[in-house]
C-alpha cells in the first residue's frame, strides 16, 4: 500500500525577486483551490521556466495542480515561506539482509529545489532496519527503532525510537539516497522511510501505525 505524505520543498530566494505580481497578465490564479503565485505558473507560458510550470489536471473536482517537472501534487506554494508544499508517494522498503542503497521518492538534481531543512526531518517506521541517510555518498544521518516489546502501548506520537525513529537531514539536500539492512526477514513488512514535516507525528502518525502488523 502507498502512502501519501505531505513534503515542503524549499526554493531559492532569489526566485521570490521576481514574485511581484500574483501571477503573469492573463493568466489563472488558481487550479482548484490553490493559489499558482508567479514565478510558477498555469502553463509554460505562464510560468518563469519549466521548474516552476503547474499542470492543472481535471480528472477531480476541484481541479488538481501538479508540479510539471516533477510530476507531484502540488498542496500549497508558499512565497513568504519560500516552499512548495506536495504530496509524496512512499512505499514499504524490501526486506534484506544484505545491505541496500535505495533511492526514496523525486530527485531534485538540477531543479532549482531543494528539500527543506526546516521542515522536514527522516522518518522510518518499523523496527526491523538500520536506515542510513546519505549524502554525496557520506553519512548524513543514522535512524534505528527498537521493536515494541510485548505488552507495550504507545501513549503518544513522538516517534521516540520504539516501531518509530526520526533523524534530522542536511541542509541543501536533492536526492533521498537511503542505505538500509534488515534485522529479521521472516516478516512481510520491512518498515517505510522518507521525508516528510514533522507536523505528521502529529496529524497522522496514529493512522499510519495499523499499516506496520
Amino acid at each position: 500500500m502507498d502512502l501519501k505524505l505531505l513534503l515542503y520543498i524549499a526554493f531559492s530566494l532569489l526566485v521570490m525577486a521576481f514574485a511581484v505580481p500574483l501571477s503573469k497578465p492573463n493568466c489563472p490564479e488558481k487550479c482548484g483551490n490553490v493559489i499558482i503565485p508567479y514565478p510558477y505558473g498555469i502553463g509554460q507560458e505562464c510560468s518563469a521556466n519549466p521548474s516552476f510550470t503547474i499542470d492543472c489536471r481535471n480528472f477531480t473536482n476541484p481541479k488538481t495542480p501538479f508540479l510539471s517537472s516533477l510530476d507531484l501534487q502540488v498542496l500549497e506554494v508558499s512565497l513568504r515561506r519560500g516552499i512548495v508544499i506536495v504530496n509524496q508517494p512512499v512505499s514499504p522498503m524490501n526486506c534484506s539482509t544484505q545491505q541496500k542503497e535505495l533511492s526514496l521518492g523525486k530527485s531534485l538534481f538540477r531543479t532549482p529545489f531543494i528539500f527543506s531543512t526546516f521542515y522536514n526531518v527522516l522518518i522510518v517506521l518499523g523496527c526491523k532496519n538500520v536506515v542510513t541517510l546519505l549524502t554525496n555518498e557520506t553519512t548524513a544521518g543514522v535512524c534505528m527503532a527498537v521493536c515494541r516489546s510485548s505488552g507495550y502501548t504507545p501513549t503518544d506520537t513522538s516517534c521516540n525510537g520504539v516501531d518509530c525513529c526520526k533523524t534530522n537531514i542536511p541542509q541543501l539536500l536533492q536526492e533521498q539516497q537511503i542505505i538500509y539492512r534488515s534485522s529479521d526477514t521472516n516478516t512481510r513488512f520491512c518498515g517505510y522511510a522518507f521525508l516528510v514535516h514533522e507536523i505528521w507525528l502529529l496529524n497522522d502518525y496514529k493512522k499510519y501505525k495499523g499499516l506496520q502488523g
